[in-house]
């Protein structure tokens, strides 16, 4: 995790001073078309509902007293997309 993820994170748990959230996990798939985009592959995209040439983002969001709010955000990187250095 980065600093300031971290920070942010730290940040959050502060402010809500020990109150329970809701957390939601949401996959978003957008379709791509070209070479240029990085871990872009033929994967289910579930806002298409199809298998297509996509990205898909893994997102998770904190729900607090009807405020919404960012977590983490993560690209699912699809295996033959790897690079040398990803994990």
């Amino acid at each position: 995790m980065t600093k300031l993820k971290e920070k942010i994170l730290t940040k959050i748990k502060q402010i809500l001073n020990g109150n329970t959230i809701t957390v939601v996990i949401d996959e978003t798939g957008d379709r791509k078309k070209g070479r240029k985009t990085d871990y872009f592959a033929k994967q289910y995209l579930g806002r298409v509902g199809k298998i297509d040439n996509g990205i898909v983002l893994v997102n998770a969001y904190g729900v607090y007293s009807n405020i919404t709010f960012p977590l983490i955000t993560k690209i699912f990187k699809p295996k033959g997309t790897l690079k040398e250095e990803d994990k």
